[in-house]
C-alpha cells in the first residue's frame, strides 16, 4: 500500500474508533451540562483517544533511534491534534453561520 494511502487509512480508523464516542455517547451521558462543556470534553476526548490508539498502533520500538522515534512521535501526535482543532474550529464556522 503506497504511504499517502497508508496514513489515510490510519486517520480514518483512529476518527472511526471515536467518533461514534464523541457523537452518540457524550451527549447522552452529557445531557445535562452546557454546550460548552460538551464540546470541551469532546475536543479533549478526541486527540487524547486518537493519540493513544496511535501509539498502540505503531508500537513502541525505539530500539534503533529513540531519539529519532521520540521526534516523529511528537510530530504525528502534533498532526492528530491540528487535525481535530481543524475540525473543531470548521464545525465552529458551520455552527455560527448556517445553525
Amino acid at each position: 500500500m503506497p504511504a499517502a494511502l497508508h496514513a489515510q487509512y490510519n486517520e480514518l480508523w483512529l476518527s472511526g474508533d471515536e467518533y461514534p464516542i464523541v457523537v452518540l455517547v457524550m451527549p447522552l451521558v452529557l445531557s445535562g451540562y452546557s454546550r460548552a462543556t460538551d464540546l470541551a470534553v469532546a475536543e479533549v476526548f478526541a486527540p487524547l483517544a486518537e493519540c493513544v490508539l496511535f501509539r498502540l498502533a505503531v508500537g513502541k520500538d525505539e530500539s534503533t533511534h529513540p531519539a529519532k522515534n521520540r521526534r516523529a512521535l511528537a510530530r504525528d501526535f502534533t498532526a492528530i491534534i491540528g487535525a481535530n482543532l481543524a475540525s473543531f474550529l470548521a464545525g465552529e464556522i458551520a455552527y455560527a453561520a448556517w445553525w
